[in-house]
């Protein structure tokens, strides 16, 4: 009877103990690190599903109708989508270690934009990381947030019932290192407290402060910038007129045209080719050369035909003149 629950009997074969193994194995119940990515995929898929069909459907009324569709609250669909804005294109990796430390909901919000761009660029991300960085935004704007929100200080002056005058009364002091020395000088001089307060007080206003010397230092150091940025301003306005002195312009060189033309085959009859010989001429000059074409365009009415070429201005012009000569016969 013993030898039948014996070691020996009941000990089973390596290929059963194999087959069970790998029997429990697709029994076995997922992984929680396992579980939570499924759940992220699966919000993830949600959430680009909701952004696609927002892009897709132009109309609001669509759109309604596409979230009165759906197995999810709309609101429950917006945060799918702002966390699909966020982490689409992130690593698995990176997600389960940002979803262990804290909520990707959370870093959805603005203010957790640039440590949201450190996570993403970090290569070897931790928990602790993730958790130290968001402690400090957290920190931040619970400061900032307390900043705006407290009160005003009060006035401190109290009125006198019995005298009809007022009396200033001074704060609670949590410097227990200024108390202390304040409490010292009180019993070396044999005053009271409020007495050394006055005496630092009529000093403090005196002389000045470190901060005013700070201040009127960098006063000094501004005005030693301003002057030296003005003085290298002048120098170098100055070497500019110099320059501009040395170096001389080109005088323009205006050939020796007694008709148009000759002066339209200078220029093989191009407008490019005229607008960039006369650039340089003077205003005279430039006349000169609309007396021409007037002289052309007087000798043959046919002669229009062949200056479409001529830039309209000066065109313009030379009929201007051809048309006060008739003026003139008449």
């Amino acid at each position: 009877m013993l030898a039948v629950f014996s070691n020996e009997l009941t000990k089973p074969s390596a290929e059963l103990r194999d087959h069970l193994e790998s029997q429990a194995a697709l029994i076995a119940p997922e992984s929680g690190e396992q579980n939570v990515l499924k759940q992220i995929k699966a919000t993830l898929q949600i959430g680009r599903d909701w952004w696609e069909a927002k892009e897709r459907y132009t109309r609001r009324k669509e759109f309604t109708k596409f979230q009165a569709e759906q197995s999810i609250t709309p609101a429950e669909g917006r945060k799918a989508m702002k966390l699909y804005h966020q982490f689409g294109d992130w690593v698995e990796e990176k997600l389960l270690v940002i979803n262990g430390a804290v909520s990707l909901a959370t870093l959805c919000h603005p203010r957790f934009a640039t440590v949201v761009e450190q996570f993403k660029e970090a290569k070897n991300l931790t928990k602790e990381f993730v958790k130290n960085l968001v402690k400090e935004v957290r920190d931040a704007a619970r400061t900032e947030r307390r900043e705006r929100q407290q009160p005003e200080p009060s006035s401190g002056w109290r009125h006198d019932p019995e005298g009809g005058g007022r009396h200033y009364q001074l704060p609670p002091m949590y410097n227990e290192e200024a108390a202390m020395k304040i409490e010292a000088l009180a019993k070396e001089q044999g005053v009271r407290a409020i007495a050394v307060v006055e005496e630092a007080v009529t000093a403090y206003t005196a002389h000045p402060t470190i901060n005013e010397l700070k201040r009127l230092s960098h006063q000094e150091e501004m005005q030693a910038a301003v002057t030296e940025m003005r003085d290298e301003h002048i120098r170098m306005q100055r070497e500019i007129i110099e320059l501009k002195q040395q170096v001389q312009a080109p005088e323009p060189t205006v050939p020796s045209i007694s008709s148009w033309v000759e002066f339209a085959d200078s220029v093989n009859c191009n407008r490019s080719v005229l607008l960039g010989t006369v650039k340089l001429w003077s205003h005279p000059e430039r006349q000169a050369l609309a007396t021409l074409l007037a002289d052309y365009l007087s000798e043959d009415q046919n002669n229009l035909d062949q200056v479409t070429w001529v830039p309209e201005k000066l065109l313009h012009s030379a009929l201007s003149k051809r048309a006060g000569r008739r003026r003139h016969l008449r």
